[in-house]
């Protein structure tokens, strides 16, 4: 309450102008404040002028706000926010437009009233051409050249541009006669100074322009809140008087005999709601609304925007709180237009009509337009199928169904004959009810259509559709033909009877063997073995076919490339002979096999006896994808593991495995010298011997091996007394007790 008394207190207190103070403190007399309230009011704001100072701000910006009242911004359409339960006309003062922004020079209607500070232009065309910009002065008037001192003030724009044609005519005589025009306009509209408080979000001091209405200073104001009263809304003019504005009027042309427009020094109050009332469901606007002593549900009807069209008024339920007893439920029928009394915080639900479909007659299947038609009573299975476009050539003429939904929505099925409905046999043509299915079947959903497959060296192995007159050699083209490694002599069909269901030990499948010249010409009727349902065409791989059986050969040849093996059985020398033999400086000793197939990795030969005897075991006879690599000599050999320093050592011809383990630093103190090994530059292994120092012969590329030696746990000695005497213990006890039970 001292907030509105603030409200009404601090325009006189803080700027030092009309209305009266005196006016005001009776007129919150009148509103029930009590004398020390008013006076305490008086002091805050008083208090409040002290600290405030500043410049005059543009049109729409706050000049003060209310003390003690300044509420952050409202915002709708918040993550989680009711739109049903919204206030009407909440989100219009919330939405970003621009609509109500003041404009100092937009367009003004005729019955705007001029004032002081108002910009006028003054046009005269035609015979003569005169043209002026007058600001309204203080006293109300504009001083025009030749003219003089004219009072404008008070006139609207129409009146005030009559008085100023018929004083300028006097100096212009072309105006009387016609022969030039004159034109009065506003060029800049005077800016006015309006309070706005109540349940506003930013209440406060606004300056704005003179055309601005009371949706004007509230939009300016950050709008109302969702606890505001829109239908009442108090307009307080500097001479006291008070009217009540009905935003209603504005936002869904409810009638108003208040105008809404305001002036300079204008208190705008809104008021907290005292009479929402919530409407959802079936209507086109739910949300809350404001009500006005004497409307009710009609009105709140209208209000948002009438039932839709699947609305039921025949009961609307209503959820009303009774004080102290909690929620009342109710409901009423308005299906009669009859007008039902609402109280504030009523919640009313208007729920949509549950859809029943009927009058109509569903046809599903082979007929030429199925779909759903109208029903009509006494109709027939054959009345309604011509509805449908009649039969499909293809329809099942031995059955057809009718599902029936009766009327308490039990389900029943009735069977009939649709080749005699269709002649007009009463006893299969039957009468159809309301909500009927016709389903017609097409014989191809009965009787299955059969596919034959064919399997094997074709280029695209299929199922195919089964055709009437259909042959081996169809199929087979349907398969895109015989593949390049298909045994194209001989073609086997297997065939079964599907209807031979008599006999539990009958054959399972019956195998013809056609004879072929191997082409798929049509002349060809080797293939013209007809095919039944089912069938599967066999076409096998030629046993003498195979493609190519590819080698690589790398390294030290004449020409080292890839080569396709001329025989299953192709050796080694074969191979590096086609190649153009070894150069020069190829080293054998360090050549290689590796196998692809089967994962089988590097193979470890005797490159040189392979090659000096074509007979030997090492002449190995390669397989596909066998890569063979033939090396350039390596002058080093490799030694890795647990030596002082990893490194490759000059091969020495005749050094042995110690030779080079000393060059790399001996051993570290965990190698495991029983263990050391070769691997020499072919891929085989060879141990030194127990004495690693024994003397072998170390091929050039060889990498010499030192593993470390695992860690020996030492025994726990200390562990090993203790369980044993622990367990002496244990076995003295034991004799002990039983010598004690012996006695």
């Amino acid at each position: 309450m001292i907030k509105i008394l603030l409200f009404l207190l601090f325009p006189v207190l803080v700027i030092a102008q009309t209305p009266d103070v005196e006016v005001l403190k009776q007129q919150a007399k009148a509103a029930g404040y009590s004398e020390s309230q008013i006076n305490s009011a008086i002091q805050q704001v008083q208090s409040q002028n002290n600290m405030g100072g500043g410049n005059s701000p543009a049109p729409g910006s706050p000049i003060m706000d209310v003390p003690g009242n300044k509420q952050d911004p409202v915002f709708i359409n918040e993550p989680g926010k009711d739109v049903n339960s919204q206030k009407f006309g909440y989100s219009l003062l919330h939405s970003g437009s621009k609509s109500f922004d003041p404009n100092e020079y937009g367009p003004v209607p005729d019955d705007y009233v001029i004032g002081s500070d108002d910009e006028l232009q003054l046009s005269v065309w035609g015979q003569s051409e005169f043209y002026l910009k007058a600001e309204v002065d203080r006293r109300g008037m504009i001083q025009i050249p030749s003219v003089g001192l004219v009072a404008v003030s008070g006139f609207t724009l129409k009146q005030a541009e009559g008085v100023l044609k018929e004083r300028v005519s006097r100096s212009y005589a072309g105006i009387k006669t016609g022969e030039s025009k004159f034109a009065l306009t506003i060029s800049k509209i005077r800016s006015i100074r309006v309070y706005v408080g109540g349940m506003v979000n930013k209440p406060g001091a606004y300056k704005l322009t003179a055309i601005s209405s009371v949706l004007t200073a509230l939009y300016a104001a950050g709008g109302l809140n969702e606890n505001a009263d829109f239908r009442h809304v108090s307009v307080i003019k500097p001479d006291g008087t008070i009217d009540s504005v009905d935003l209603y009027s504005n936002l869904l042309g409810v009638f108003s005999s208040k105008p809404d427009k305001i002036d300079h020094n204008y208190m705008i109050m809104v008021k907290g709601e005292t009479f929402p009332v919530q409407i959802t469901g079936a209507v086109n606007q739910p949300g809350t609304y404001d009500l006005k002593s004497g409307e009710n549900f009609k009105t709140l009807l209208g209000f948002a925007g009438g039932p839709v069209s699947s609305a039921w008024l025949g009961t609307v339920e209503v959820q009303r709180i009774v004080p102290g007893s909690g929620i009342q439920s109710l409901s009423f029928d308005a299906s009669k237009g009859d007008d039902f009394t609402l109280f504030p915080g009523d919640k009313i639900q208007i729920n949509k009509s549950v859809s029943t479909s009927f009058g109509l007659i569903t046809v599903d299947g082979a007929v030429k337009q199925p779909g759903v038609f109208q029903y009509i009573s006494g109709m027939r299975i054959k009345d309604i199928v011509e509805k449908a476009g009649g039969l499909f050539d293809w329809a099942y003429l031995e059955r057809g169904q009718l599902l029936i939904t009766e009327a308490d929505s039990s389900l029943s099925i009735k069977a009939f004959h649709l080749g005699k409905a269709m002649k007009g046999d009463p006893a299969e043509n039957l009468i159809i009810t309301d909500r009927s299915t016709i389903i017609i079947k097409s014989i191809w959903e009965i009787d299955s259509r059969y596919n034959v497959n064919i399997i094997g060296y074709v280029n695209l192995p299929r199922s195919a559709t089964f055709r009437k007159g259909m042959t081996v050699g169809d199929a087979i083209f349907l398969a895109n033909g015989f593949s390049k490694d298909a045994y194209t002599a001989i073609v086997e069909v297997a065939r079964v009877d599907p209807n031979d269901s008599t006999n539990n030990d009958r054959t399972i499948a019956f195998v013809k063997t056609i004879k072929n010249k191997g082409i798929l010409s049509k002349d060809n009727h080797d293939l013209d073995f007809p095919l039944e349902p089912m069938d599967q065409i066999f076409v096998r791989k030629n046993p003498y076919f195979e493609v190519q059986r590819t080698v690589v050969l790398r390294g030290e040849v004449k020409f080292p490339g890839s080569y396709s093996l001329t025989s299953k059985d192709e050796k080694l020398s074969s191979v590096i002979a086609r190649a153009g033999g070894l150069k020069s400086t190829a080293y054998l000793e360090g050549s290689t096999i590796f196998r692809n197939k089967d994962n089988v990795g590097m193979i470890a030969l005797d490159f040189k006896e392979a090659i000096d005897d074509q007979e030997s075991i090492e002449n190995l006879i390669l397989m596909p994808e066998d890569v063979i690599t033939i090396p350039e000599r390596d002058y080093t050999v490799k030694v890795k593991g647990q030596v002082p320093v990893e490194t490759s050592i000059l091969y020495n011809e005749g050094a042995s495995v110690s030779y080079y383990i000393e060059q790399a630093g001996g051993l570290n103190e965990m190698a495991d010298n029983d263990k050391i090994y070769v691997i020499l530059p072919n891929g085989r292994i060879f141990r030194p011997g127990y004495f690693w120092s024994f003397h072998q012969e170390i091929l050039s590329g060889s990498v010499i091996i030192v593993p470390t030696r695992e860690r020996e746990e030492p025994v726990d000695w200390r562990g090993w007394v203790t369980i044993t005497t622990s367990t002496i213990t244990s076995l003295v006890t034991l004799i002990i007790l039983l010598q004690r039970t012996n006695q």
